[in-house]
Order: structure tokens, then C-alpha cells, then sequence
């Protein structure tokens, strides 16, 4: 999973948009209502949907402060340990869009 967020191929509305040619800011998050573009930062670091995930896997500085820097940061770590609860998170996350897409 974690392989698939860093090489842009997720089931995200930005990758999805470019498919069929739908305009970026018309790529907005179906999970949330905060109106934002679905990308990599929006489900990593902002969507409502996720808080709990992100507590349970991400370090607190990347959420506190959800900043573009934060999410290089984040997605550049070569902690073992930081590496794998993104991977679970990014998993639980996947997991958690699908089924509420599904309902």
C-alpha cells in the first residue's frame, strides 16, 4: 500500500480524475465534507473520516500540522518503525474508504 501512495496509483479522486479527464478541483474527497481535492495529503494528513487512524499511526507532529513539508516528511522517513504504521495506516485507511463507498 505504502508502495502505491508514493508511486501516485491509489484509488484517490486525483488519480482517478486524470482517467477520464475530470478538472482537479473537481476531484473532491467523498468521505468528507470539507470540499477539498482527494489527494495523497488530503487522506493522510486531513480527512475527518481517518482521525483515528492517525492517532493510532502517525506521529502527532504530522497531525497537529498537516502541512505539505510534514507529508514529504512523513512519506521520505526511513524509520522502520515510522514506515510501518504508515503502511498500516495507509491499509486501515484503504480499507475503511472501501467500505463506506460500498454502503
Amino acid at each position: 500500500m505504502l508502495m502505491h501512495i508514493r508511486s501516485g496509483f491509489y484509488e484517490l479522486e486525483i488519480e482517478k480524475g486524470r482517467y477520464n479527464n475530470t478538472p482537479i478541483a473537481d476531484r473532491l474527497c467523498k468521505i468528507c465534507s470539507l470540499d477539498q481535492v482527494e489527494n495523497e495529503l488530503h487522506s493522510i494528513l486531513i480527512c475527518p473520516m481517518f482521525d483515528d487512524l492517525r492517532r493510532r499511526y502517525i506521529a502527532i507532529d504530522s497531525i497537529t500540522t498537516p502541512t505539505v513539508d510534514n507529508f514529504y516528511a512523513l512519506m521520505s522517513n526511513r524509520n522502520e518503525l515510522v514506515v510501518k504504521h504508515l503502511a498500516s495506516y495507509i491499509y486501515n485507511a484503504l480499507q475503511r474508504r472501501r467500505e463506506f463507498l460500498t454502503l
